[in-house]
């Protein structure tokens, strides 16, 4: 708060300050205070009109013209007389630079260069009209001429009052007065600050999300943030808020534009990474490329303007046309796209079509439109925050589900662990082989433990290999065969390559003792159990040979194994039968990160 406080008071310094220079050295010229001369005058090798050539009865008050009727197409002239106390080393200020508008002082004085024609030819009516410009030096020497001259093609387009007024002064007066005018236009720049405030701020808040969120790295919300800002600096450059620290000079004009080509090429990185349409990216390719255009003279550089409202009217239509094509969950909110398309569709259609088109329809897409783009984007912005916190929210109580999931899990394996048929049976095994085939029972208890090893180990797992699973498998068979002599039989064909896979821990060893707990197994009646892999699952299937007196069971195995499965991969087991066949089809997992 404080930084904001001492920020404003810096500001409101500043325009005191430049408020209190003085303007005692700064002359203002009407429409009846200049002469006027109508025709070419004759120049020299070095360019340079010979105004001597000329008498003063040649050059004639702007009454005298109105009187006879001469104000008519052609070449016109307009010389203005500097003042005693004016220093020929100070700045000039016309209020317009149209009809190939030169000045001369001694020598042209303006414009100087290729780049200050061609902004000459491209600049609009309204604010960007004015124009500053140094009267300057003659090799080093402050001239002593008593005249400046102005030349302009005079058409029947051409209101000549609005040449007027012609300012003649110091720099800081020559800022003075330019703020003041700036500052009369209340509504106008009103606006300005209003709309450039507002898509800062909109910049900023993006930008502090975009580095909040930065491991996501949504260069979307980057783009949009420097589309922004580089459209509010613009607009904070048009209004008078830019002449506090810069000066309304020919370097502000060209920082201007360049900053207006800025924002299409922004926003055509912006959407075209938003529709992830490359072709898109053409329209951002040629706005920035046109820069070059400013470099080179061109008689035709005034229709540069209505080019390039050209290629920014093909870029929306295509914009509407990818968005009525794109189906993406996230255009739930497409319609203010639509909308904000439509908006900057309409003033950029009504600038091509009206033949001098104002600065304020003509920049109206980028203030009018970009506050449409903004709440497009702030209410998707806004939808994918909901979105997300509801996916939190949902995978917050999947988590919740799935610890109590593998609690329950966990307690059941551990009844298993402590089955006490399973230990019955099994030391009643190794009671019998202890007193007939003391070998067979080491190999036994090796077995045994081996198996409540693998169990005590896997407890805390939710994946483990499919090829320590089998060799668990191997340990628990010889002990289920132990018991059950030849009456079960186990086939496996799965090929090495699959052993790197991963199942829940003890799912095959499940699946196993389903198979034994609901089927008949003796040696005339055998139970046959096949294990396969088809198409990245492994495939458990056994002979139907149901007992009369089935054990009463919830089926909570198979239940707890896809429970498990879908929570942890999105995955389910398929269970199927035939007359003769129970099937189970369990997904293999390539990749548990």
């Amino acid at each position: 708060m404080k930084k904001i406080l001492l920020f404003v008071l810096v500001l409101m310094l500043a325009f005191t300050l430049k408020g209190n220079e003085s303007s005692n050295d700064r002359n203002e010229y009407n429409i009846h205070d200049v002469e006027f001369y109508i025709g070419h005058i004759h120049k020299n090798a070095f360019d340079i009109p010979e105004f001597t050539n000329l008498s003063e009865h040649d050059w004639v008050k702007i009454d005298f013209l109105r009187k006879h009727g001469i104000l008519d197409e052609g070449k016109y002239w307009i010389r203005v007389k500097l003042q005693n106390n004016i220093d020929p080393k100070n700045y000039v200020f016309i209020n317009s630079v149209k009809n190939n508008l030169a000045v001369y002082y001694g020598e042209k004085i303006f414009p100087k260069n290729a780049i200050e024609e061609n902004l000459n030819k491209l600049i609009a009516p309204g604010n960007f009209e004015g124009k500053v410009f140094p009267i300057g030096y003659k090799n080093g020497i402050i001239s002593t001429l008593d005249y400046i001259y102005f030349s302009f093609d005079m058409t029947k387009d051409t209101a000549i009052f609005k040449f007027f007024p012609i300012v003649i002064g110091g720099k800081s007066s020559i800022t003075n007065f330019i703020r003041e005018r700036e500052l009369s236009k209340k509504r106008t720049n009103f606006g300005f600050i209003f709309i450039g405030s507002f898509l800062i701020v909109a910049s900023i808040v993006s930008l502090i999300i975009f580095f909040v969120t930065i491991k996501k790295l949504n260069i979307v919300l980057l783009l949009f943030s420097l589309l922004m800002g580089t459209a509010g600096i613009f607009y904070w450059l048009l209004s008078p808020l830019s002449l506090i620290f810069s000066d309304f000079t020919h370097t502000r004009m060209l920082t201007l534009l360049v900053n207006y080509h800025l924002i299409w090429f922004f926003f055509g990185l912006l959407i075209s990474s938003f529709l992830k349409r490359r072709i898109l990216l053409l329209m951002p390719i040629i706005m920035f490329t046109s820069l070059i255009f400013f470099f080179i003279p061109m008689n035709f550089m005034f229709y540069t303007k209505f080019f390039i409202l050209a290629i920014l009217l093909i870029f929306h239509l295509a914009i509407l046309y990818f968005l009525k094509k794109d189906e993406d969950i996230l255009y739930r909110s497409k319609s203010l796209f639509f909308i904000a398309s439509l908006v900057n569709l309409f003033y950029i259609i009504f600038s091509v079509f009206v033949r001098t088109p104002s600065i304020e329809l003509y920049l109206a897409p980028i203030g009018v439109g970009m506050l449409f783009w903004v709440f497009a984007f702030g209410n998707l912005l806004l939808k994918q925050y909901n979105t997300t916190i509801n996916e939190l929210h949902s995978q917050k109580i999947k988590n919740l589900e799935l610890t109590e999931t593998n609690l329950q899990s966990q307690l059941s394996i551990l009844k298993k662990q402590l089955d006490p048929h399973f230990l019955f049976n099994s030391l009643g095994t190794l009671v019998a082989l202890v007193e007939t085939d003391q070998d067979t029972a080491v190999n036994y208890i090796q077995e045994f433990s081996q198996v409540y090893r693998y169990i005590l180990d896997t407890q805390d797992l939710d994946f483990v290999t499919l090829g320590s699973e089998l060799k668990f498998c191997n340990a628990y068979t010889y002990l289920i065969k132990m018991r059950f002599s030849d009456s079960i039989e186990m086939n496996y064909e799965i090929k090495p390559e699959y052993e790197s896979f991963f199942v829940p821990p003890l799912s095959i060893q499940m699946l196993i003792e389903n198979a034994i707990k609901h089927n008949i197994a003796t040696p005339e009646r055998k139970l046959i159990i096949n294990f396969k892999v088809d198409k990245n699952q492994l495939v458990v299937s056994n002979n139907m040979q149901v007992k009369k007196q089935a054990t009463i069971t919830s089926k909570m195995g198979l239940k707890n194994l896809n429970q498990r499965l879908y929570l942890l991969k999105k995955l389910n087991i398929v269970v199927s039968e035939t007359d003769n066949q129970f099937i189970v089809k369990l997904p293999l997992i390539r990749e548990i990160s």
